[in-house]
């Protein structure tokens, strides 16, 4: 879907967001984090780790458009790789995906996906707005042009 940029802000300033710290986007059920060079850079350079290392340990083939990424693996039990019970163990280099959900394309454009997602994570439609609208139009336009790292 292609949004003229008035409707773009539109759905933008309707969509209220924050993050309630539930960890439910990164745990419980299954999900994909596919990440960018750069985030698998800063990951591994946060381990203390070459990226190719990185890659083998924490990181899984992820299929999506014909084509094949690298994304971070989950544990059985569908938690992230890195997520522990204080949280993310790696939140400073937290993957892109992570920094700008739930501004994500599809979630912004598609009111029904936005209400799937909302059954899922307790900070969508908040009664506070943590965000700007120039926040959340920066995470959508980051994500929207993100050049995932292909599995090589």
């Amino acid at each position: 879907m292609v949004l003229s940029e008035a409707r773009l802000v539109e759905k933008l300033s309707k969509r209220k967001f924050t993050c309630k710290r539930c960890s439910r986007c990164c745990r419980i059920d299954p999900g994909m984090v596919m990440l960018t060079a750069e985030d698998a850079d800063n990951a591994a350079s946060l381990l203390g780790i070459p990226r190719d290392v990185f890659v083998e340990k924490y990181c899984r083939e992820i299929y999506k458009d014909s084509n094949t990424y690298v994304g971070l693996k989950e544990k059985q039990n569908y938690d992230c790789i890195f997520w522990e019970k204080e949280g993310c163990s790696i939140y400073k280099a937290r993957p892109l995906q992570c920094r700008t959900f739930p501004f994500w394309p599809y979630l912004v454009e598609e009111d029904a996906q936005w209400i799937i997602e909302k059954n899922r994570c307790p900070g969508l439609d908040s009664a506070v707005d943590s965000l700007s609208l120039s926040d959340k139009l920066a995470f959508y336009r980051q994500e929207k042009c993100a050049k995932y790292l292909e599995w090589k």
